[in-house]
């Protein structure tokens, strides 16, 4: 009995270090640093069976340094109104690097942007066997602050969208084995943008035709990680992220003209607002959680 309570302790443990190991060599593969490190302490309260409330503070920074991108501070609270599936909400305070002031001689320089988001949300879990099956989908609101943000001419410069309504929809996949402290995960979760104030074209694959939109996947995010349970208080997280990400922007064009009878007869600039390349990243992300 002692001897296979000590292989079973040694295999878990050997688990969690090949784990870490397969993130750390998916990530460190890359030609570039990180696109930043993300922490993050919870703290998690139980009021009822059902009923719980959460906050979060949250620290990013850019690359593989301590200078700050985004500090967060979250409040929310859930309520499962059947089993396994729980609703909830969440109000985020965010300071985050905007990068968009300008000194008097004109020189960008960092500059820290207050924003607001609300986030509505259903959960619901599904486990089959070991396997647990997470799908979430989120309403997301975020209002941004324009004050001070000056362009190099001295003119205040607004954010395009603003607020911003977002569609995120996750499903997160886990090995959850009872009474063992390990659990590997792989998540994707991908978010639209609801509201662009403007038109974006959609052409169709001859390029003779197009339709507008205001809405479009604007990034898709990949995770793997694993958390591990030290206590009924006590868990530690550790991920690797890797995403894709666009926005839309201003496209010139040279576009032949034709005259009636089907000629070419010159050609002409065409603006228009079109979605930009997926530019790729990745980050490393540590978690903590006391629940209580």
């Amino acid at each position: 009995m002692l001897l296979k309570s000590i292989f079973t302790i040694m295999r878990i443990k050997l688990t969690g270090v090949f784990i870490t190991i397969a993130i750390a060599s998916v990530l460190t593969a890359q030609e570039t640093e990180p696109g930043g490190i993300w922490t993050s302490v919870s703290l998690e309260k139980e009021i009822t069976k059902k009923w719980s409330v959460n906050g979060e503070f949250e620290f990013r920074t850019h690359g593989i340094n301590l200078l700050r991108d985004r500090f967060t501070a979250q409040l929310g609270t859930d309520y499962e109104i059947f089993n396994n599936l729980k609703l909830g909400a969440s109000y985020s305070w965010m300071n985050v690097d905007d990068d968009y002031k300008w000194s008097d001689d004109s020189i960008r320089t960092d500059y820290f942007q207050n924003r607001h988001r609300f986030n509505l949300q259903g959960v619901w879990r599904y486990k089959l066997g070991n396997i647990a099956f997470q799908f979430r989908e989120r309403a997301q609101v975020t209002f941004k602050d324009d004050s001070d943000r000056i362009k190099s001419n001295g003119k205040i410069n607004e954010n395009r969208i603003n607020p911003e309504y977002i569609w995120r929809n996750r499903i997160k996949i886990s090995y959850d084995k009872k009474k063992m402290p390990w659990t590997p995960y792989f998540s994707f979760e991908s978010y639209y943008e609801l509201n662009d104030p403007d038109p974006i074209r959609y052409y169709n694959s001859a390029a003779t035709s197009y339709e507008e939109r205001n809405s479009y996947f604007s990034k898709l995010k990949y995770t793997v990680g694993v958390e591990y349970k030290i206590n009924k208080q006590h868990t530690v997280e550790l991920y690797g992220m890797y995403f894709h990400e666009r926005s839309s922007e201003e496209i010139e064009v040279m576009r032949p003209i034709f005259s009636d009878d089907g000629l070419f007869e010159r050609f002409q600039l065409d603006k228009y607002r079109g979605l930009s390349d997926w530019s790729d990243d990745y980050v490393l992300g540590i978690g903590y959680t006391f629940s209580f």
